[in-house]
């Protein structure tokens, strides 16, 4: 990394699309000199040793590097192809309706391909937890002028796994005194979970400078990241099954691989002029690309009764219970962007001020599509000892034509009864079938001057075109799909004006006062926005898009204190204002159902302050060999939010609570951050070591009745490194 810093004083020159603050990173291009590493590392946690007992995919045929074979979809069910619609029970005559017929040979092959799928995690054995990284880059002389490189690659294999996990879905049951909402329990259900991910990565940098006012460099990233997961969840039934009145037990099993990845490159270009003043212009071109795949995430669902039956009766399907479903999603999104900035320096203007303009253009579009398959077996009921195998389902005794009844000889087609097994159906939709488009265009100014000594003043305004679309798109033709409402909105054409005035002033060589008030945006993901409604295997329920949502404009002031009081030293105080007009939010629709959805709220604000301080141990006098070279960091930040609940929302609560306020806390807000080091570094010995804590207030996670909040998840952290030789370092980890 060449340098890292947070958008503060400059922001117009970046896009105006964030809501609290950016940090720009940028890579370094030039070495100092050549420059090699190596690093190998491995783990294991209290939860997963390796060695130790997890749950696997036993049909997964993935590699060690998380590539994915075997999972395509049937050849006959890709392209155009409508498969029919069967029922368990069928009149026909073979031999005068031989494509109904074909239609259920079919059904069977369909059924039995599926079928050789495991929709039930095993036990496995937990491989070590490993990672490795490599690095080097050097500088060369070209043509008189310094050609340079960094090149490095990344690779890390984890497994994270829990076995005492709690999924719960709660109701209200009216409100206290207090006015609190009093929450009832619905549902309880255990959970185990396993996930092994694995991360591929690298970059390529590659700058040339020529002379000492030109610079161009190009640099390229790619990321692979797969992760399988495999999850149990059961427990009591909140429905009734069977109609027996035995004691219930639901049980979900999920099995699924998920691969992501990104591509990307960036050309940039940096020159100055000194025969024009030293006017610089800085331009740059990029391009990314990334990919979804998910194939065959599997999901099986089935009740066990116990009691009047004498067994352990296992119930797939029906009414009461989630098909056996299979999904397959792809999604590909591209990137592309140009960037001009022009910079004229104070020099140039006679010491007035010194004058940056500049523009950016942004294309992104993504395609999603999705296939959904489900096996139907229409509450099947299996006694004995094999209702406690799932394989039973998926037995030949479940599958294809289970019995043909002779034709009635008085019907004159002379048709036969035929008894079906489980039945086969494409349940795609077309709206999970999405494009989308996003065009940005943007122009800003601003300008940097000295209206005194020690007071700086940064203002400036920016121009954005937003322009967002989704259009929901027929799967065998691939056409976009007219809305049914007519007053649907499925574009989002606005243009902002967001001007940003920032003032600093230097009390003192080591302390600043600052001051900024800014506007800024932020744009609904397509994901937020896409009639697209995903099931969400632990809730047992779906979290859909919106496209009603707008964009939210958010109004930012802020006041900074700040004291460098020794090198490397900081002590700061600050307060922030935001107001933000349609802010997002994921809310509840129907906790029986467990339906979400995300959607704009009128208006939000947040007021807060922030404590910073990092001071090494000598300051305050502390002396020794090993207190000298102590530091101590802590950053404490308080917020209140607060939002204007809207007439829906609020006539929701009101049926709970007449009295129920028109104000809460803003979604996934915390009241109070808190993050707290205690850091040793010892450049003589080579040796480094530091204690991290970080811990947020409980906030609210999702909206609803009654509200779902994320209670506090204390993080304890240690790390530690000891340089053995000039080139060899080791290093522990352990993380709470």
């Amino acid at each position: 990394i060449g340098s890292c810093g947070d958008v503060l004083e400059h922001p117009r020159c970046v896009t105006g699309s964030f809501s609290g603050g950016l940090v720009d990173i940028n890579t370094r291009s030039f070495p100092e000199q050549m420059t090699a590493s190596l690093s190998v590392s491995t783990g294991a946690s209290t939860l997963v040793t390796p060695g130790g007992e997890i749950l696997v995919d036993p049909t997964a045929s993935v590699s060690y590097f998380g590539t994915a074979t075997d999972f395509e979809i049937p050849a006959e069910l890709q392209g155009d192809r409508v498969l029919p619609v069967l029922s368990r029970q069928l009149r026909l005559n073979p031999e005068a309706d031989p494509e109904l017929l074909a239609d259920i040979q079919l059904n069977e092959r369909l059924v039995d391909a599926f079928g050789s799928r495991s929709v039930a995690p095993e036990a496995g054995t937990a491989a070590p937890n490993v990672s490795a990284s490599g690095a080097f880059g050097n500088r060369f002389n070209v043509l008189g002028n310094d050609l340079g490189f960094i090149v490095s690659g990344t690779f890390d294999r984890g497994v994270s796994s829990y076995d005492e996990g709690i999924v719960g879905r709660y109701g209200t049951a009216g409100e206290n005194e207090d006015g609190q909402q009093l929450p009832q329990l619905r549902q309880r259900r255990n959970d185990q979970r396993t996930t092994i991910a694995s991360n591929l990565g690298g970059i390529a940098n590659a700058a040339y400078r020529i002379g000492q006012f030109n610079e161009v460099s190009l640099n390229t990233l790619f990321s692979r990241n797969a992760e399988s997961e495999a999850r149990f969840i059961s427990g009591p039934a909140p429905f009734p099954i069977g109609g027996t009145g035995d004691p219930i037990t639901v049980t979900d099993r999920v099995v699924g691989h998920t691969e992501r990845q990104l591509a990307s490159a960036a050309l940039r270009g940096r020159h100055e002029f000194p025969g024009a003043g030293g006017i610089g212009v800085e331009w740059r071109g990029s391009y990314a690309a990334t990919e979804l795949n998910e194939p065959d995430l599997r999901f099986f669902a089935n009740a066990n009764l116990t009691g009047a039956s004498g067994g352990n009766d296992l119930v797939v399907g029906g009414a009461s219970l989630n098909n056996t479903l299979h999904f397959f999603r792809e999604s590909t999104e591209t990137l592309g962007g140009l960037g001009l900035d022009l910079t004229i320096p104070e020099r140039t203007l006679g010491g007035i001020a010194q004058i940056k303009v500049g523009g950016l253009y942004e294309n992104t579009a993504r395609d999603f599509r999705e296939r959904r398959f489900e096996i139907l077996s229409e509450g099947l009921q299996l006694g004995g000892e094999d209702a406690e195998s799932v394989d039973a389902f998926f037995s030949e005794a479940n599958s294809g034509v289970l019995e043909v009844l002779p034709a009635n000889p008085r019907d004159p087609q002379q048709r036969q009864t035929y008894l079906l097994g489980n039945i086969f159906r494409d349940g795609t939709q077309d709206n999970n079938q999405y494009d989308g488009g996003l065009d940005v265009a943007a122009g800003y100014a601003m300008a940097e001057f000295s209206l005194i000594d020690r007071l700086r003043v940064i203002a400036g305004a920016r121009y954005e075109r937003t322009d967002l679309s989704i259009d929901v798109v027929n799967r065998l033709t691939g056409e976009a799909v007219a809305p049914e409402d007519p007053d649907f909105s499925n574009q989002i054409d606005e243009n902002d004006i967001l001007p940003s005035l920032n003032i600093v002033y230097a009390l003192t060589d080591k302390m600043n006062l600052r001051t900024a008030a800014t506007r800024t945006l932020a744009r609904p993901t397509f994901r937020e926005i896409a009639p697209f409604c995903a099931f969400d295997f632990g809730t047992d329920g779906e979290l859909c898009g919106n496209p009603e949502l707008n964009r939210t404009l958010i109004s930012n002031l802020d006041l900074r204190w700040e004291w460098f009081n020794t090198p490397g030293s900081l002590l700061a105080a600050s307060l922030y204002y935001k107001d933000l007009e349609s802010p997002i939010e994921r809310v509840i629709i129907d906790n029986d159902n467990g339906l979400q959805e995300f959607q704009n709220v009128p208006n939000a604000t947040i007021l807060g302050a922030e404590f910073e301080a990092r001071q090494r141990l000598e300051t305050f006098g502390l002396t020794g060999p090993v207190l000298r070279n102590l530091s101590l960091g802590g950053n404490l930040t308080v917020t209140r939010s607060e939002i204007t609940i809207g007439e829906t929302e609020l006539a929701e609560r009101r049926t709970v609570n007449p009295d129920a306020a028109d104000t809460r806390p803003l979604q996934g807000q915390s009241p109070f951050l808190v993050n707290l080091d205690l850091a040793y570094g010892n450049d003589r010995s080579g040796t480094t070591a530091g204690v991290y804590l970080n811990v947020f207030g409980r906030r609210l996670s999702r909206v609803g009745v009654p509200d779902v909040y994320e209670n506090p998840s204390p993080q304890l952290d240690f790390v530690a490194s000891q340089k053995l030789l000039d080139q060899v370092k080791v290093k522990l980890s352990i993380k709470n």
